[in-house]
């Protein structure tokens, strides 16, 4: 066998590889897509989905694309009536290395946003307060309120300012007991 055989053989083997990861892809995303329920099949297909992160929903492609930035902050009251504020954490804030990773802290405060998630925001203001607990174990945390910054999108050529401002759309009393 001479080595310029060996080395096509290969490259053949390597755009197998290739392609069957573009087709394992174009399969996953129909499934994602089209839902069949339950089954052997689409779990597979949503782990994966889950672990990749193309579990994308595609909004920026749609006619109404967010025109808005918001990010999340909570105010934990303290037992002893001090305030201290949590900030979610920022895929801006991270390495480039750490920004994939972290990317799903962005799609999760866009979820907790979301009226049919309401539910989430217990979970997530007791997960806040324990987090504040752990760095002033003295103190208790008694209330956690969740608030969204926003900031409008400047559209280029913008004669006026965006608007900005602060709503907060959860409150909630704490009890570790």
């Amino acid at each position: 066998m001479s080595a310029g055989s060996a080395s096509g053989a290969k490259r053949d083997g390597g755009h197998l590889l290739v392609q069957l990861f573009i087709v394992w892809n174009l399969f996953a995303l129909t499934v994602w897509v089209a839902h069949p329920g339950p089954g052997p099949l689409s779990a597979i297909v949503n782990g994966y989905m889950l672990f990749t992160g193309l579990c994308q929903n595609f909004s920026v492609f749609s006619p109404d694309v967010n025109t808005a930035s918001a990010d999340i902050v909570a105010d934990v009251k303290l037992s002893d009536g001090s305030i201290v504020t949590w900030r979610y954490p920022q895929n801006s804030d991270a390495s480039l290395w750490e920004k994939p990773f972290k990317e799903r802290y962005r799609e999760f405060s866009t979820a907790m946003l979301a009226p049919a998630n309401r539910s989430i925001l217990k979970n997530a203001a007791i997960k806040i307060a324990r987090e504040v607990q752990a760095k002033n174990p003295a103190k208790q945390p008694v209330e956690v309120t969740l608030k969204v910054v926003w900031r409008e999108v400047s559209l280029p050529g913008a004669d006026q300012p965006a608007k900005s401002g602060t709503n907060e759309f959860y409150r909630a009393e704490i009890s570790f007991e």
